[in-house]
């Protein structure tokens, strides 16, 4: 779970997280054991965490406590930021039950979540106009943006980043085509060139006519592109 980008991407903008440790009684002695089969070989893992390897655990717990500074103290438990450092609320002792309310009370905190259905299907919008773009087929290219686009109105930060990615390649893609096309000495062809270009990237925000002046003298909104 924790080695899949995607949903570590997801978890670190849209959720907080409870930790909690204890110190076990038999701290220094080995930790029990299974043998699963993983991708077809016979693997060792964790009995209390079967989807890690022992070397994957520690890899793990020592990753996080290079970012995250725990008391020595035990029992503790804390709630952390998106952010994975940030240590938003502890307790020292208590039940499930309070933990499970430590955390809801920060949860309430931030602003609702994206639906993980609607945030992998704007991935897979984006991913398909990256595809599309790479073969040259813009009209694609460009539906499938503005697809993931509508998907997802208020995105997380990180989605927001790989959105205006998206549509900063295609606008530079626009432009050069346009530039081509514009450039055609024969008037019809050019014509045609020049459609075909707006049809491609319809909808993408460097299409938008330019603001013209009002009466007043102050320059008028541009109208939004169909």
């Amino acid at each position: 779970m924790f080695r899949d980008v995607d949903y570590v991407t997801w978890a670190n903008a849209e959720t907080v997280h409870l930790l909690s440790y204890a110190l076990d009684k038999a701290a220094e002695g080995p930790e029990p054991l299974l043998t699963v089969d993983r991708d077809g070989t016979k693997t060792e893992v964790l009995a209390a965490y079967p989807m890690f390897t022992a070397e994957e655990a520690e890899e793990l717990a020592a990753d996080v406590d290079r970012h995250v500074k725990f008391p020595t103290h035990t029992p503790w438990v804390g709630v952390l930021a998106t952010d994975g450092v940030t240590v938003l609320a502890t307790a020292a002792k208590g039940t499930s039950k309070s933990y499970r309310a430590l955390y809801d009370a920060e949860r309430k905190k931030l602003p609702p979540p994206l639906a993980r259905d609607a945030w992998l299907a704007a991935r897979r919008s984006l991913d398909a106009s990256a595809e599309a773009a790479f073969d040259e087929r813009y009209a694609d290219a460009t539906k499938a943006y503005l697809a993931a686009r509508a998907k997802v109105p208020s995105p997380t930060p990180a989605l927001a980043e790989r959105l205006d990615a998206r549509l900063a390649a295609l606008e530079t893609e626009g432009k050069a085509a346009l530039a081509r096309a514009e450039g055609a000495k024969d008037g019809e062809a050019r014509s045609a060139a020049v459609a075909k270009v707006r049809a491609d990237f319809a909808g993408l925000p460097f299409l938008a006519p330019a603001a013209t002046p009002s009466p007043a003298g102050k320059a008028a909104p541009a109208p939004p592109a169909k």
